[in-house]
Order: structure tokens, then sequence, then C-alpha cells
């Protein structure tokens, strides 16, 4: 596959990345034992990605009710939602059925459903 791919050591690497659908950095590194790259492209790469992946100042974690959807059908999610403002199962089942916190106010959640 190597000898295939066109261009330069770097886009061979990212045709080849594309195409194994692996990370550069693993990538980089099987080339590096078969020899078709050099050590220091390995390295330049590795501290790259070294740098990338140290984010460690940022929030992780994502927004509740905007990934709420996604979670739970939208169906189901309306129809346990009128079910427990109707007073026919309590917020605690409802809370299990959608696998969420049943203190989350139910009228947020159904806020968050798209129509």
């Amino acid at each position: 596959m190597w000898t295939s791919a066109e261009g330069s050591a770097t886009a061979r690497l990212n045709e080849l990345r594309r195409h194994f659908k692996v990370s550069l950095l693993v990538l980089v590194r099987r080339a590096v034992d078969f020899g078709y790259v050099d050590e220091s492209l390995y390295r330049k790469i590795y501290i790259t990605s070294q740098k990338s992946g140290s984010k460690k100042d940022e929030a992780s974690g994502g927004n509740f009710y905007a990934t709420l959807a996604v979670r739970n059908s939208r169906k189901l999610a309306k129809r346990v939602a009128s079910l427990a403002t109707s007073g026919n199962i309590s917020l605690r089942e409802a809370g299990q059925l959608l696998n969420t916190n049943p203190n989350n106010d139910v009228t947020a959640k159904q806020r968050a459903l798209p129509a």
C-alpha cells in the first residue's frame, strides 16, 4: 500500500490513515517499523499529537438538555413526559424510563425535544 500511495511521506501517511481508519500516530509508528519513514518524522508527529491531546483546561461533558433527544427517541420521551405531567406515572419512574435524573424539570425535557 505504501508504494501505491502518491506524494510525500506525509501525504502518503494521511492517505493510508484514511484508508485503514487509524490515527496518524499509529500509522507513522508502523511506517517506522517497516522502514518507510525515519524516526525524526515519528518524533515530530508524536510531539504534535501529545500537544493536541492535552486539553485539560477545557470543560468536559455536554449540555444535558441538548443531548436528551439523541439519547431517547422523541416519541418515547414525549409519551413518558406526558404521563409524568398528568400523574399517571411518578417522576421517579419517568426518570428511570428515560435514564435521567427524576429531579430534572419535565417541562424542560419537553422544551428540549424537537417538534
